[in-house]
């Protein structure tokens, strides 16, 4: 019995090294995909902050167009007012 104990005890000793060497395996994939998808997620918060900035650039200058459109309206307006006023007015 002595014999067959020293083969299942030199048998489980091989089984847990290998299982050992694959386990090392697997820690080294893991930590590669865990480096993978920090960059990642690192790269989305980085083009997430230069989508915010784009859309405020965007938002300022749809303001600007719009005050530079009603600023247009008003000037349109007073040319217009300055004409009516210029057709009552005697000698034309």
């Amino acid at each position: 019995m002595r014999r067959s104990s020293g083969r299942k005890i030199q048998t489980l000793v091989i089984l847990v090294k290998k299982q050992s060497a694959l386990l090392q395996e697997v820690g080294v994939t893991l930590a590669t995909n865990m480096n993978e998808t920090a960059a990642a997620i690192n790269q989305i918060i980085k083009e997430t902050g230069n989508l915010n900035a784009i859309t405020q650039e965007i938002t300022l200058g749809m303001e600007e167009m719009s005050e530079g459109s009603t600023a247009t309206k008003i000037v349109g307006l007073n040319i217009l007012s300055h004409d009516a006023i210029s057709d009552i007015l005697p000698g034309k």
